[in-house]
């Protein structure tokens, strides 16, 4: 395993890696069990799943820390297949996690309704001491072509250009100077 992985607890289950550790309930885990995950889907050959994952990791840890109700979480990082991977989280609150509807003046209570939209699947598993929230995610497939419909700018100073041009119009929109 690589250098940020290496002395993680690296195992093979059923012929593919997992990487697990135990990070202590604290805001400083989190960017920590990021770069554990990164360093694994990066070192499994399957860097597009990077900012994914990391996204993912850091809902999930931060719950822990927030709502675990003791010292530690663990960090798990399952390759299921050439471009799949599980992320899990296990910590010794029995509490399981609820999807909620935020209003919008809330700061937080968003996480898991990110982790449904970005994942193929996730779920909870209840344990007799504590639970496991886990998400799976997949390689992003290539991004389709646009329509010829859809203005292409291939040169950096047309594409400031158009952009600038939509921000006028949205700003004149606005300000009440062309009708709506």
């Amino acid at each position: 395993m690589g250098a940020v992985v290496m002395g993680r607890r690296p195992a093979a289950e059923g012929g593919r890696p997992v990487v697990s550790t135990t990070f202590p309930r604290e805001a400083a885990s989190v960017p920590a069990a990021r770069a554990l995950v990164r360093a694994a889907v990066q070192e499994w050959g399957m860097p597009g799943l990077a900012d994914l994952a990391d996204s993912i990791t850091s809902e999930l840890a931060t719950n822990a820390v927030v709502h675990a109700r003791r010292g530690s979480f663990r960090v798990i990082c399952r390759q299921l297949d050439d471009d799949r991977v599980q992320l899990s989280v296990i910590d010794l609150s029995r509490t399981l996690p609820e999807v909620v509807t935020a209003d919008d003046d809330w700061e937080n209570g968003r996480g898991l309704l990110l982790i449904e939209a970005l994942s193929q699947q996730w779920g909870t598993e209840p344990y007799r001491w504590g639970k496991r929230v886990w998400a799976d995610i997949a390689v992003p497939s290539e991004c389709e072509v646009p329509a010829p419909e859809v203005p292409m700018f291939t040169t950096v100073r047309a594409q400031i250009v158009y952009v600038l041009m939509l921000v006028t119009a949205g700003a004149a929109i606005c300000a009440g100077a062309v009708p709506r």
